[in-house]
Protein backbone atom coordinates (compact mmCIF):
# COMPACT_ATOMS: atom_id res chain seq x y z
CA UNK A 1 0.00 0.00 0.00
CA UNK A 2 1.38 3.43 -0.98
CA UNK A 3 1.97 5.80 1.80
CA UNK A 4 0.59 9.24 1.08
CA UNK A 5 2.44 12.14 1.90
CA UNK A 6 1.29 15.72 2.85
CA UNK A 7 3.08 18.43 1.13
CA UNK A 8 2.79 21.85 2.53
CA UNK A 9 2.31 24.20 -0.50
CA UNK A 10 3.24 28.30 -0.02
CA UNK A 11 2.06 30.50 -2.43
CA UNK A 12 4.70 33.23 -2.78
CA UNK A 13 3.45 36.94 -3.84
CA UNK A 14 5.97 38.80 -5.80
CA UNK A 15 6.40 42.74 -5.61
CA UNK A 16 7.89 45.18 -8.51
CA UNK A 17 10.59 47.13 -6.41
CA UNK A 18 8.84 50.72 -6.39
CA UNK A 19 12.39 52.45 -7.16
CA UNK A 20 13.38 50.27 -10.56
CA UNK A 21 10.82 49.28 -12.44
CA UNK A 22 11.36 46.08 -14.68
CA UNK A 23 12.79 44.69 -10.94
CA UNK A 24 10.21 42.23 -8.84
CA UNK A 25 11.47 40.38 -5.48
CA UNK A 26 9.50 36.98 -4.06
CA UNK A 27 8.33 36.61 -0.28
CA UNK A 28 10.57 33.74 -1.11
CA UNK A 29 13.77 35.72 -1.46
CA UNK A 30 13.96 35.40 -5.47
CA UNK A 31 14.54 37.91 -7.27
CA UNK A 32 13.28 38.35 -11.20
CA UNK A 33 13.90 41.07 -13.80
CA UNK A 34 12.05 41.45 -17.39
CA UNK A 35 14.67 44.08 -18.81
CA UNK A 36 15.77 43.63 -22.12
CA UNK A 37 19.51 43.14 -23.18
CA UNK A 38 20.91 46.77 -23.85
CA UNK A 39 24.01 47.65 -26.10
CA UNK A 40 26.77 50.09 -24.22
CA UNK A 41 25.87 51.93 -27.46
CA UNK A 42 22.43 53.06 -26.63
CA UNK A 43 22.77 57.13 -25.44
CA UNK A 44 22.27 57.28 -21.41
CA UNK A 45 18.57 58.24 -21.00
CA UNK A 46 17.35 55.87 -23.57
CA UNK A 47 14.68 54.24 -21.79
CA UNK A 48 14.97 50.49 -20.96
CA UNK A 49 13.00 47.80 -23.07
CA UNK A 50 10.81 45.82 -20.69
CA UNK A 51 10.08 42.06 -21.75
CA UNK A 52 6.72 40.54 -21.39
CA UNK A 53 8.61 37.22 -19.59
CA UNK A 54 10.10 37.78 -16.34
CA UNK A 55 12.70 35.54 -15.58
CA UNK A 56 15.25 34.97 -12.46
CA UNK A 57 18.58 36.64 -12.25
CA UNK A 58 21.61 35.02 -10.55
CA UNK A 59 22.62 35.78 -7.22
CA UNK A 60 26.21 35.56 -5.99
CA UNK A 61 27.37 35.18 -2.36
CA UNK A 62 29.32 38.29 -1.27
CA UNK A 63 32.73 36.95 -0.21
CA UNK A 64 32.98 39.44 3.16
CA UNK A 65 29.31 38.98 4.39
CA UNK A 66 28.12 35.89 3.28
CA UNK A 67 24.97 37.09 2.49
CA UNK A 68 23.35 36.60 -1.47
CA UNK A 69 23.74 39.57 -3.56
CA UNK A 70 22.33 40.39 -7.07
CA UNK A 71 23.05 42.90 -9.49
CA UNK A 72 20.55 45.68 -10.26
CA UNK A 73 20.47 48.27 -13.14
CA UNK A 74 19.62 51.36 -13.18
CA UNK A 75 17.97 53.52 -16.72
CA UNK A 76 21.84 54.73 -16.98
CA UNK A 77 23.10 51.34 -17.27
CA UNK A 78 24.68 52.17 -13.93
CA UNK A 79 24.49 48.90 -11.56
CA UNK A 80 24.70 48.46 -7.90
CA UNK A 81 24.99 45.10 -6.01
CA UNK A 82 22.68 44.50 -3.61
CA UNK A 83 21.52 42.12 -0.56
CA UNK A 84 18.67 40.24 -1.51
CA UNK A 85 17.27 40.25 2.13
CA UNK A 86 17.12 44.09 1.44
CA UNK A 87 15.31 43.83 -1.12
CA UNK A 88 13.01 41.55 0.46
CA UNK A 89 12.05 43.52 3.05
CA UNK A 90 11.93 47.24 0.94
CA UNK A 91 8.96 45.61 -1.07
CA UNK A 92 7.07 43.96 1.61
CA UNK A 93 7.95 46.35 4.50
CA UNK A 94 9.18 49.77 3.39
CA UNK A 95 11.94 51.48 3.17
CA UNK A 96 14.79 50.68 5.91
CA UNK A 97 14.39 53.14 8.91
CA UNK A 98 16.99 55.02 10.57
CA UNK A 99 19.40 52.81 12.35
CA UNK A 100 17.44 50.04 11.58
CA UNK A 101 19.62 46.64 9.48
CA UNK A 102 18.44 43.77 7.86
CA UNK A 103 18.07 40.76 11.16
CA UNK A 104 17.65 37.07 9.67
CA UNK A 105 15.01 35.72 12.20
CA UNK A 106 17.11 32.22 12.27
CA UNK A 107 20.79 33.35 11.62
CA UNK A 108 20.96 31.92 8.51
CA UNK A 109 22.22 34.21 5.40
CA UNK A 110 20.95 32.31 2.94
CA UNK A 111 17.30 32.29 3.79
CA UNK A 112 15.91 35.70 2.71
CA UNK A 113 12.19 34.26 2.96
CA UNK A 114 10.06 37.28 3.84
CA UNK A 115 8.92 35.49 7.21
CA UNK A 116 13.07 35.24 7.99
CA UNK A 117 13.67 38.95 7.57
CA UNK A 118 12.60 41.99 9.48
CA UNK A 119 13.97 45.79 9.96
CA UNK A 120 15.84 45.80 13.61
CA UNK A 121 18.12 47.83 15.68
CA UNK A 122 22.71 46.87 15.75
CA UNK A 123 21.72 45.51 19.34
CA UNK A 124 18.89 43.22 18.32
CA UNK A 125 20.62 42.02 15.44
CA UNK A 126 23.55 41.20 17.65
CA UNK A 127 21.77 39.54 20.46
CA UNK A 128 20.37 37.10 17.32
CA UNK A 129 24.26 36.51 16.50
CA UNK A 130 24.66 35.54 20.23
CA UNK A 131 21.40 33.33 20.51
CA UNK A 132 22.16 31.41 17.32
CA UNK A 133 25.95 31.19 18.42
CA UNK A 134 27.58 32.25 15.05
CA UNK A 135 29.25 35.60 16.88
CA UNK A 136 31.88 33.24 18.62
CA UNK A 137 35.87 32.33 17.21
CA UNK A 138 35.39 29.44 14.90
CA UNK A 139 31.10 29.72 13.95
CA UNK A 140 31.98 33.39 12.46
CA UNK A 141 32.71 32.51 9.06
CA UNK A 142 35.19 35.46 9.01
CA UNK A 143 37.39 34.24 12.04
CA UNK A 144 41.16 33.16 10.96
CA UNK A 145 42.19 32.25 14.42
CA UNK A 146 41.40 28.77 16.52
CA UNK A 147 40.83 28.31 19.98
CA UNK A 148 44.07 26.68 20.18
CA UNK A 149 45.88 29.36 18.22
CA UNK A 150 44.04 32.49 20.56
CA UNK A 151 45.69 30.32 23.65
CA UNK A 152 49.20 30.01 22.45
CA UNK A 153 48.83 34.05 21.63
CA UNK A 154 47.94 34.85 24.98
CA UNK A 155 50.89 32.39 26.47
CA UNK A 156 53.49 33.67 24.28
CA UNK A 157 52.64 37.20 25.41
CA UNK A 158 52.93 36.59 28.75
CA UNK A 159 56.01 35.43 27.87
CA UNK A 160 57.17 38.70 26.48
CA UNK A 161 56.64 38.40 22.43
CA UNK A 162 55.61 41.34 20.70
CA UNK A 163 52.40 42.10 19.56
CA UNK A 164 53.87 42.72 15.77
CA UNK A 165 55.95 39.81 16.06
CA UNK A 166 52.14 38.04 16.73
CA UNK A 167 50.59 39.58 14.34
CA UNK A 168 52.90 38.71 11.15
CA UNK A 169 53.51 35.13 12.85
CA UNK A 170 49.43 34.24 12.94
CA UNK A 171 48.50 36.45 9.67
CA UNK A 172 46.17 39.05 11.99
CA UNK A 173 46.46 42.64 12.40
CA UNK A 174 48.20 43.95 15.00
CA UNK A 175 44.75 45.39 16.39
CA UNK A 176 43.47 41.92 16.43
CA UNK A 177 46.45 40.95 19.02
CA UNK A 178 45.74 43.03 21.06
CA UNK A 179 41.88 42.20 21.42
CA UNK A 180 42.46 38.65 21.89
CA UNK A 181 44.90 39.64 24.29
CA UNK A 182 42.73 42.01 25.82
CA UNK A 183 39.92 39.56 25.89
CA UNK A 184 38.16 41.56 23.80
CA UNK A 185 38.31 38.78 20.88
CA UNK A 186 37.29 35.65 21.99
CA UNK A 187 36.65 35.59 25.96
CA UNK A 188 35.18 32.55 26.06
CA UNK A 189 38.53 30.99 25.67
CA UNK A 190 40.52 30.47 28.63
Amino acid sequence: MAEIQSIAITSVEYRELPYNPGYRVGSDGTVWSRIGKRSKSMPKGCPLSLKDEWRPLSLRLNSRSGRLQVKIYSASLQFRLRHVAQLVLEAFVGERPEKMECCHNDGDKMNNRLENLRWDSKSANSADRIRHGIHKGERNGMCKLTPDQVRAIRFAYSEGATKGKLARMYGVSGTTITRVVLRIHWPHVD
